[in-house]
């Protein structure tokens, strides 16, 4: 792949990470209000499955700040 590739990449990953974070916060914040128990997982309110989401959302970040450092590797390999 091209240099610039990896930079845009890099930027998109950089992007997903605080957008992903909101939604985790976001969650977190719908776990505490629509939920009697806190082992429950469906909302009372919308009917959702809060865990999956929470699930999903954690799995992008990780996803994305793998390819965060793919990026930096390769691009640190090119530089040489």
């Amino acid at each position: 792949m091209k240099k610039r590739h990896y930079y845009i990449l890099l930027f998109t990953s950089l992007a997903v990470i605080p957008i992903s974070f909101y939604g985790l916060l976001n969650n977190a914040v719908s776990k505490k209000y629509e939920l009697n128990d806190p082992s429950d997982c469906i909302s009372l309110e919308t009917g959702q499955d809060l865990c999956l989401w929470e699930n999903i959302l954690l799995g992008s970040i990780g996803g994305a700040i793998l390819l965060m450092l793919l990026c930096i590797y390769k691009l640190a390999l090119q530089k040489r």
